[in-house]
């Protein structure tokens, strides 16, 4: 079985075309034809993110009175929503294309796609979270599954990023079971222990795809960043200085710096170390008269990680320390719970809201796994503040010399990401 798309190796369409519509043969890879462009610095904006005026209550883009106080929206597909996406999924196997370029313009869903829009409308301006449902896994291949997922995700958002500089473009949170990396050595998107609340670096829109459910726990967590904010505004306003200063140590992308690729290929060559790049950042931005809170702690050299925490990366400073154990306490405290079924589709708009995950507990049938894109919609996306330009870039920029690797089954061996870390 094939076990992933790129430009050169890929889970082929089905290339017998009787029956399909006089237009398939026109439809063409939109990554082979599109270039996107980086976004520019704005002078402006960084005076201001350095100057806003951080005595006013934190806000989001998001409404106000939308800010997750009870459960995410649910919607549930319908019969006929279910069978516009099988005939659409049948439609596009007689394009001959490649998996990976499948989009709105050759997944055509004329009914649902006035709900999905909504949905999108929901993300960016409603209350930042919705969940999909009515999808079964067991009625599709692994290759079909992957199919609606990206198409779906096309009318979400239409851009979608790297997720890490190999060009990883979807990945599997699944807990490796035979891996003979022991457990308290890998990352912990590879285990099945709990995770700290955070953001997925700096993209727009966080989708995951339930393949399978665990067991028992593992809950997904969501935390309204705003109502994190405005709390730590009553009680600790010292706690929002501290993370708006551009003092914040944090692992990044190697591209993120591209002058520093061919020296970082050049120590390798010589050196056993991997040991990651950082830059020194903010973790709360304010920009456009909203605030937007970015940050992992597994991306930070913080005392949380144990041992001696992350090699070539400086230690966090007392106070910083504690500022991170505080914005964890208050995010625990605005917690809402997501049970996913399987087949489920979750977005979350990721500079709006932080997540976290329950541990769990797989059994002999189960072993929970999510696939995982980042998205971003051009036309409805916020704007990304200045000092995240780059890590944003990293991920969403365009890379003529980067294959796009789609991989549909998890990697046989455990392979850390490009910012990999002990979950201990």
């Amino acid at each position: 079985m094939a076990t992933g798309w790129n430009r050169d190796g890929c889970v082929p369409a089905v290339q017998d075309t009787s029956g399909c519509s006089s237009a398939a043969n026109d439809r063409r890879c939109p990554n082979q034809q599109t270039q996107i462009t980086k976004l520019q610095p704005d002078e402006q904006v960084l005076r201001a993110s350095q100057e806003g005026d951080w005595a006013q209550p934190c806000h989001t883009n998001l409404k106000r009175q939308d800010r997750l106080p009870t459960d995410p929206p649910v919607y549930v597909l319908d019969t006929d929503e279910i069978g516009e996406i099988d005939f659409a999924l049948e439609d596009f196997k007689c394009y001959g294309l490649d998996g990976d370029c499948v989009n709105r313009s050759n997944f055509g869903l004329p009914r649902l796609q006035h709900r999905l829009q909504d949905l999108s409308h929901e993300l960016h301006r409603g209350r930042g979270v919705c969940i999909l449902r009515g999808l079964k896994c067991e009625d599709y291949s692994t290759e079909d599954g992957v199919l609606i997922f990206l198409a779906i995700s096309d009318y979400i958002g239409g851009r979608r990023g790297r997720q890490n500089d190999e060009g990883l473009m979807l990945s599997h949170i699944t807990e490796m079971k035979r891996s003979k990396v022991p457990r308290e050595a890998r990352h912990v998107t590879q285990t099945n222990a709990s995770m700290w609340f955070h953001n997925d670096d700096a993209c727009d829109i966080l989708a995951l795809q339930t393949r399978c459910a665990a067991a028992s726990g593992g809950k997904t967590m969501i935390a309204s960043s705003s109502l994190v904010l405005g709390a730590l505004f009553e009680a600790r306003p010292d706690v929002l200085d501290l993370l708006k200063e551009p003092n914040w140590p944090v692992v990044v992308f190697v591209e993120e710096f591209p002058a520093m690729r061919l020296m970082l290929t050049l120590f390798r060559q010589k050196s056993e170390s991997k040991n990651p790049r950082y830059s020194l950042r903010p973790l709360l931005f304010h920009e456009h008269g909203y605030d937007l809170l970015n940050f992992d702690p597994g991306r930070v050299n913080s005392r949380l990680h144990g041992g001696s925490g992350i090699p070539g990366v400086p230690r966090l400073t007392d106070v910083q320390e504690e500022a991170l154990e505080i914005l964890l306490a208050t995010a625990r405290k605005y917690e809402i719970e997501v049970s996913l079924q399987s087949g489920d589709l979750l977005y979350i708009n990721n500079f709006a809201h932080l997540h976290a995950r329950q541990a769990f507990r797989n059994d002999d049938s189960t072993n929970r796994h999510l696939v995982r894109l980042w998205l971003r919609n051009d036309e409805i996306g916020w704007h990304v503040p200045h000092l995240l330009r780059s890590s944003w870039d990293a991920i969403f920029g365009f890379r003529e010399d980067l294959e796009e690797l789609y991989p549909i089954e998890p990697p046989p061996l455990y392979c850390p990401p490009i910012y990999a870390f002990p979950s201990n």
